[in-house]
């Protein structure tokens, strides 16, 4: 599976005229019935952690309904209800590695688990690990452009994420080679594809109107996971997590330490 940009999809309802079959009638009408039957999963908005290592988690999810964190591995289970306004809450406890949650939100009879995996770090670092894509820092958005994670898979497609100012463009070299550019998005983040990175070491680098940022990362194929479903390692300034996503495909995600944040 190799890495590429998920593009959102717009689904076009229209009424074929006078005489045609109700647009509220699901029985009659398949793709309505659908997008009616279609739960959003939770979000996870920040993970922030205390000096005693545990972590406060804050999302949104359908009001009334229960999020649950769940281990992958093994371990407790933290649970809670949103509120009226979809708002939830919960603390994780502190723990000496890094873990991996799989977000689940049950609204009535049903239930949704979100695509990725909730990494919490025990240096403080939390982020959204995302199957073919960039992972989402749960760091705040910068104005100056920061390059937050490195994800690749197998075949060495590689995908960047960080933040910058909301609307701006900005050019990506690797290696001091035009890979493409990219535009920030409303929230002040951003996801670009940057082609395939061979084995070894890369220089990836942002620049545009707001102004510029580059890290340095060593790219190279995971070994296979021996008796679980991730691998965290320690790199400098940066944790490299190796895990299997739903699909079954392994993806290396590279979560990089920027002090100007905290993160």
């Amino acid at each position: 599976m190799s890495i590429r940009t998920i593009l959102p999809a717009l689904l076009l309802l229209a009424c074929a005229g006078c005489g045609g079959p109700s647009a509220t009638d699901p029985a009659r009408d398949p793709a309505r019935s659908n997008v009616a039957a279609y739960l959003k999963p939770a979000g996870v908005l920040t993970a922030q952690a205390g000096r005693d290592g545990a972590f406060r988690i804050e999302g949104v999810a359908l009001p009334g309904s229960r999020v649950q964190l769940s281990p992958v591995g093994g371990g407790g289970v933290v649970s809670a209800v949103a509120d009226a306004e979809g708002h939830w809450s919960l603390v994780a406890p502190p723990a000496a590695g890094v873990r991996l949650f799989l977000v689940q939100m049950t609204h009535g009879q049903r239930t949704v688990v979100g695509e990725g995996m909730l990494m919490l770090a025990p240096d403080g670092r939390s982020a959204e690990l995302r199957p073919s894509s960039a992972s989402k820092v749960l760091a705040p958005v910068t104005a100056s452009p920061r390059i937050f994670s490195v994800d690749f898979d197998g075949g060495g497609g590689a995908v960047i994420g960080g933040v910058a100012t909301a609307g701006s463009g900005m050019n990506i070299r690797v290696d001091h080679r035009a890979s493409g550019n990219v535009t920030v998005d409303a929230q002040g983040r951003f996801v670009a594809a940057i082609g395939r990175l061979s084995e070894g070491s890369h220089l990836i680098d942002v620049s545009g109107e707001a102004g510029q940022d580059q890290i340095v990362i060593s790219a190279s194929r995971a070994a296979p996971l021996a008796g679980g479903q991730f691998r965290a390692t320690r790199l400098d300034r940066a944790w490299r997590i190796d895990w299997m996503t739903p699909a079954g495909g392994l993806q290396s995600s590279i979560v990089v330490a920027r002090v100007e944040t905290g993160a």
